[in-house]
């Protein structure tokens, strides 16, 4: 890959407890459409404005995920593999390639995995990444980096969140917001439409980071 400018996906898309969230009826269907739409609405801006694109599920498949002793273990096996594959990309992929500028986008559980990479691989993360964005909904907590004083200035500088307008979180509001740098609500409680709902923001975001990290005014500070 020869583009300098690399949008990173990280999703559990086909996990239906993550994408449904506390929703108490299913249609498949319909869910499935909202994550085609979705894909293509991506793809599409990706293409327009001349990135490249790395889409990763890191939903994990049943053979290859450590048989769990527990519910605990299970989760954290699950989220130790899913973290381990960040790793292996980001040394064997993302840091091979040409690209000298990444942005980040996490879905869902996925944001606690792009989290654990930001921890493991500050300096190269700091370095070329200039967006990272998640989109969480009522099931999931918004990530922060460990504490690193330097990590959690320069992760405060480069985050946007988005979240369900009623996210307990942001009853906390003043904690919330010491922690990530820009917090967009949204009143979609569902996480797949929450992303879809966002993503004109998201993506003007992102552009201006982008133009930012070039030297041109950023109106997002």
């Amino acid at each position: 890959m020869t583009n300098q400018i690399l949008v990173v996906f990280v999703h559990e898309f086909g996990n239906l407890r993550a994408e449904l969230d506390s929703a108490l009826t299913c249609n498949l269907q319909l869910e499935h459409s909202y994550l085609v739409d979705f894909s293509k609405q991506l793809i599409g801006w990706v293409k327009k404005a001349g990135y490249a694109l790395l889409d990763v599920n890191l939903f994990p498949k049943l053979s290859l995920v450590p048989k769990p002793r527990n519910k605990d273990a299970k989760n954290k096996d699950a989220r130790d593999y899913a973290s381990d594959v960040m790793i292996y990309l980001w040394d064997n992929y993302i840091s091979l390639t040409e690209a000298r500028q990444v942005v980040l986008i996490g879905h869902g559980p996925g944001c606690q995995n792009l989290m654990d990479l930001l921890n493991q691989r500050t300096v190269s993360v700091m370095r070329s990444v200039r967006a990272v964005v998640q989109v969480v909904g009522n099931y999931n907590i918004p990530a922060t980096p460990r504490d690193a004083d330097e990590l959690r200035n320069w992760y405060y500088q480069h985050s946007y969140v988005v979240v369900p307008a009623g996210h307990r979180f942001l009853i906390d509001g003043n904690k919330f917001l010491k922690k990530h740098g820009r917090v967009l609500p949204i009143d979609e409680p569902k996480p797949i439409l929450l992303i879809t709902k966002s993503f004109p923001s998201i993506c003007d975001f992102i552009t201006q980071m982008i133009a930012a990290s070039a030297g041109f005014y950023n109106p997002w500070f």
